[in-house]
């Protein structure tokens, strides 16, 4: 007997079993089989998963809803054989016919039915999947774990069951996860996915029993245990986690893995940070506040090979070293006394991967440089242009660096072949020192080269200058860095440079070269000699005394602390500047298509620059250049403030020859009004225009034909009805925005505004037709067009007809009994503006359809009944008719009915008849007629 045979005829046994025992405990289930169904159908469908929901990632195991037990059991009960199976199995099988032979039966084959616990058959003894009861089979449904929790699961041989398996783990700091355990089935595969489900790590071929150590960010992950092959087996093991103590605590992928995600440390403390398979890279930001050095050391904890470096806040790798390079095979990774020479600043650290992961720790720290002139990141003083200028018999400290490799100095010599001593202490391992003339040509050169037990070395030089400007620049050699310190010293002390001379509005600012005298006088001369203008302490002195178009000429010279004697000699050309006053706006002011800005043209100026900037205050921006003395700025946002300025320029437009108002004139700019209609009103023309940001108040004006604007009024509203005007004339409309007080417009116009011929309003009479109401007027002389109105029945307001050129119109489709109102006005040719007004009441009419004859019967001789259909709303009918020698319509009576009978007639000629409806008077018609119906008259 096999064994699904075997299992099928326990199961039948145990059903005559169950039918002989007592029913009590299951009367419920028994009377109710519809609540059985729904019960077991629960139990067996597994619960909806909605992919819309979000998972949380930190989810921890106390909040993981535990597996529901029936689920489980329900889910591993086989589905119940077809009546068909069962009836062959018992034909294969007699079944036993007493109790007692059911029992014995149902216990041997109990015997032959391995136990729950012994899920693993021999290969080839069993063809059923035993489905895994504790793990998920997706991220949605992975099983939740712990560290050190003990995990096990099963694999089946045919793949028919659940092959893989999930488990989430939740890591709560960065650290290191080891997974270990044992296997029947040998190798499995492991996977591991991170919060998203994106794969983090995998092994096809994962030895349990060896284990496996990963370095980890914070996180949600998900374990992904996989068969391999077709072996089947239980397997287990036991996550375990270390966790580290991070400086930067990083979750995910990293917090800190960009210059712009980079967290500030301090200079002096012990970092400690990690690098793990989901985090390769780390950034910190070091703030130096003067230029120095940076004393670096590192260490990482089973990482073969690191990457470090140090990265200028413009992007700009000015240190980096490798540590390891894959050689260690100690735990311990070091690089120790790393000396980075650098200017003040950000920089950034960055550590990042190389061959490895795990636990690093660094220290950085600062000794300031002291230098004289501090050099900003990447140097202040590297070019020629931006030498700083040394006094003689002064002692100045500098720092070459990483990212400042030279720096330059500047002095003049006042006399011919002037001696000057250069005298220097040189405190990094090699350095170049170099003189350049006024030319930057080399006239000098010393190589300085520190010995390696000497402190400093030391370089005294004197040199023979000529008058004039030098150039030293100290110049790293060998890529060697570090701090150095130089004197100048002379007898003569250097003339006194003057660096700038700046124009400003109303004065001129002079600065000079600190040459470390107690204080300097300033000269100034225009058509004469140098005449003393201040005394001053300082380097710089701003001069008052200017004059427009008149060209200034400054030189300085050293001056003892009592004044009475000079320390340094002059130079005689000095620096000239022409003055130029700042142009002086006289009006800004909203015009049709921007801001126009006005300025006093000035003498000797040919071109002039104007700029403008949003609200009062923000950085200036180019309009344009013109030669004239106003522009209009286009092009700018209606409702916004605004601020102008303009400032002198050369006649090639290339120099700037005089300062500007730096608070400018200012003006909310505010568009023209649009007008959107001009429409004739009984009362007189409204105008309509769209409203603007930051109007006050708007001013209408009129204009008949060419003559001059006239102020119509003023309102807050965006439309105006002009009244009280002439009939026949032509009207042009524009619009203004002006303050709320009237004084002052605050927008330009239109002029050519929107032109309206205003007509007389028409007033139109109605009459009755065959098939409508036709509605007329006497023409308006100068009218383009009419537009036709009507009301009544339904429609309870004016509704447009028809827009024609002729003075009459026939409203068709009107309903019999019932009111129509008609009214005209005058319309433009391209029916946009309404010429006239219109009456307000309009011609109001009863409308009555016109009677239909149906029949004309003869009924004697020279007789004819007249038949016709009842029009709705009709009093009474007056019959009409024409032929043998009538020509015209002639009445012949009145009827409240819808017949009647025509007398006197003679035979042998044709009669036509027609009916209209008429008031109960009988002398006003309610209605059109027809054409009317023939007979001809026979003899009888």
């Amino acid at each position: 007997m096999t064994r699904r045979k075997k299992l099928l005829a326990l199961l039948l046994a145990l059903s005559v079993i169950f039918s002989l025992l007592p029913t009590a405990a299951f009367a419920q289930q028994v009377e109710d089989p519809a609540a059985v169904q729904a019960e077991e159908e629960a139990a067996s469908e597994p619960e909806v998963q909605d992919d819309n929901v979000a998972v949380e990632p930190e989810e921890t195991l106390e909040s993981a809803e535990a597996p529901d037990a029936q689920e489980v059991i329900a889910d591993e009960i086989p589905e119940e054989a077809p009546a068909s199976a069962v009836e062959e199995a018992a034909a294969e099988e007699p079944v036993a016919e007493t109790v007692a032979e059911v029992t014995a039966e149902a216990a041997k084959a109990a015997e032959e039915v391995p136990s729950q616990e012994a899920t693993v058959p021999e290969n080839g003894q069993d063809d059923l999947s035993v489905r895994r009861t504790h793990s998920g089979t997706s991220t949605k449904d992975a099983e939740t774990i712990t560290v050190d929790q003990s995990v096990s699961g099963m694999f089946t041989m045919d793949g028919a069951g659940v092959n893989t398996d999930y488990y989430k783990l939740v890591l709560p700091s960065s650290g290191t996860l080891e997974l270990k355990g044992s296997s029947d089935v040998g190798v499995v595969g492991l996977n591991l996915l991170n919060a998203s489900g994106a794969e983090v790590y995998t092994d096809a071929a994962f030895q349990l029993s060896t284990g496996v150590s990963i370095d980890l960010t914070k996180n949600t992950y998900y374990v992904v245990i996989s068969k391999v092959g077709s072996d089947a087996g239980s397997y287990s093991f036991t996550p375990s986690f270390t966790a580290v103590n991070e400086t930067v605590p990083e979750t995910g992928n990293g917090i800190n893995n960009s210059i712009k995600t980079a967290k500030a440390i301090n200079l002096g403390d012990t970092c400690t940070g990690f690098l793990s398979i989901t985090d390769k890279a780390d950034y910190y930001k070091l703030s130096l506040a003067t230029s120095g050095r940076l004393e670096l050391a590192f260490r990482a904890d089973g990482i073969r090979s690191i990457n470090y470096a140090i990265i200028a806040s413009n992007g700009e790798v000015v240190w980096s070293k490798t540590s390891g390079q894959g050689s260690t095979t100690s735990k311990e990774n070091r690089l120790s006394n790393q000396i980075v020479d650098l200017t003040s600043g950000t920089y950034y650290l960055l550590v990042s991967q190389d061959d490895g992961t795990g636990k690093y720790l660094f220290r950085a720290k600062f000794t300031d440089a002291a230098e004289t002139f501090p050099d900003k990141v990447g140097g202040s003083n590297n070019t020629f242009e931006n030498a700083i200028a040394v006094a003689a018999n002064q002692e100045y400290a500098g720092q070459l660096a990483s990212n400042d490799t030279v720096d330059y100095y500047f002095f003049t010599v006042s006399q011919a072949k002037d001696s000057v001593k250069f005298s220097a202490n040189t405190m990094l391992p090699e350095v170049d020192y170099v003189l350049y003339n006024s030319n930057h040509e080399e006239v000098w050169r010393r190589h300085s080269q520190c010995a390696t037990d000497a402190e400093f070395d030391q370089v005294n030089y004197t040199m023979y200058l000529s008058k004039g400007t030098y150039y030293l620049a100290a110049l790293t050699s060998n890529d060697y860095t570090g701090n150095y310190a130089f004197t100048l010293s002379t007898k003569n002390l250097f003339v006194p440079v003057i660096r700038s001379v700046v124009l400003n509005n109303g004065s001129i600012t002079v600065k000079w070269d600190n040459l470390g005298t107690p204080q300097y006088r300033l000269f100034v001369k225009t058509t004469g000699g140098w005449k003393g203008c201040a005394d001053t302490t300082a380097t710089s002195y701003v001069f008052k005394n200017v004059k427009h178009g008149v060209t200034y000429s400054f030189t300085v010279r050293g001056l003892s602390k009592d004044g009475k004697a000079y320390q340094t000699s002059y130079d005689k050309e000095g620096k000239s500047i022409t003055y130029y006053a700042a142009p002086v706006i006289s009006s800004v002011n909203s015009v049709n298509g921007g801001v126009n800005v006005k300025w006093a043209k000035q003498a000797g100026v040919n071109q002039y620059r104007v700029f403008y900037r949003v609200g009062t205050s923000g950085s200036w921006i180019k309009a344009s250049d013109t030669k004239g003395n106003s522009f209009t700025v286009p092009k700018l946002k209606s409702g916004t403030l605004y601020s102008f300025t303009v400032r002198a320029l050369n006649d090639k437009g290339t120099v700037y020859i005089s300062s500007y108002d730096n608070k400018g004139k200012s003006v909310t700019y505010l568009q023209v009004p649009v007008l959107t209609s001009v429409q004739a009103q009984n009362n007189g023309i409204t105008v309509a225009w769209k409203a603007q940001t930051g109007a006050e108040m708007y001013r209408v004006f009129y204009r008949v034909g060419t003559g001059g604007w006239v102020s119509a009024g003023d309102t807050t509203s965006t439309n105006f009805t002009v009244k009280k005007l002439a009939t026949g004339k032509f009207y042009t409309f524009t619009v203004r925005c002006v303050t709320k007080d009237g004084k002052r417009f605050t927008s330009s116009y239109d002029a050519k505004g929107i032109a309206l011929h205003y007509l007389a309003t028409p007033q139109a009479t109605c009459v009755f037709t065959s098939n409508g109401v036709k509605v007329q007027w006497k023409e308006i002389s100068g009218a383009q067009a009419y537009r036709v109105f009507y009301k009544g029945d339904t429609v309870k307001s004016w509704k447009a007809l028809s827009t024609v050129t002729t003075n009459s119109y026939i409203a068709t489709g009107l309903k019999s009994g019932k009111d129509y109102s008609f009214t005209v006005r005058c319309i433009s040719k391209d029916g946009k503006s309404y010429q006239s007004g219109y009456n307000v009441s309009g011609k109001t009419i009863h409308y009555i359809t016109p009677p239909a004859i149906s029949a004309l019967q003869q009924t004697a001789a020279g007789t004819v009944k007249v038949t016709w259909n009842a029009s709705s709303g009709a009093v009474n009918y007056m019959v009409f008719y024409k032929g043998d020698k009538i020509t015209a319509w002639t009445p012949l009576g009145t009827t409240t009915g819808t017949t009647f009978t025509a007398s006197k007639l003679t035979a042998g000629k044709t009669y036509t008849f027609t009916v209209r409806t008429v008031d109960k008077t009988g002398k006003t018609y309610t209605s059109g007629y027809l054409s009317g119906k023939n007979i001809t008259i026979s003899a009888k």
